[in-house]
């Protein structure tokens, strides 16, 4: 829900998604000192989500991959709809599916 939801309130302010993808993305690798996150680059992971801008839903708790499935957004209705989550280039998530997990602990460059 943290990109949906930043968006909406993002685009009802007048930010654009460039804004938002530097603060999701760009300005939290920059601050944890990881060089190859936070940019689709030569060089870089290539983590990045595939997003519907204009879609919208309404925040359902039992649709949820929580663990605990209550959320301060349930019933409301969200701008940004998340097709697809990529890792290293590797499609993990699409239209809901999960591929099995292959996360890995990320150290800070020096």
């Amino acid at each position: 829900l943290g990109l949906p939801a930043i968006w909406t309130e993002a685009r009802r302010r007048g930010h654009s998604l460039d804004d938002v993808a530097r603060w999701m993305s760009a300005a939290p690798a920059e601050l944890a000192g990881l060089t190859r996150k936070g940019a689709i680059e030569a060089g870089r992971d290539a983590d990045f989500a595939v997003l519907a801008p204009e879609a919208t839903f309404t925040v359902d708790p039992a649709e949820l991959f929580h663990r605990n499935q209550v959320t301060a957004y349930a019933g409301k209705t969200l701008h940004g709809v998340v097709r697809s989550s990529w890792l290293r280039g590797v499609r993990i998530a699409s239209d809901g599916v999960l591929a099995e997990p292959t996360g890995r602990l990320l150290e800070r460059d020096r």
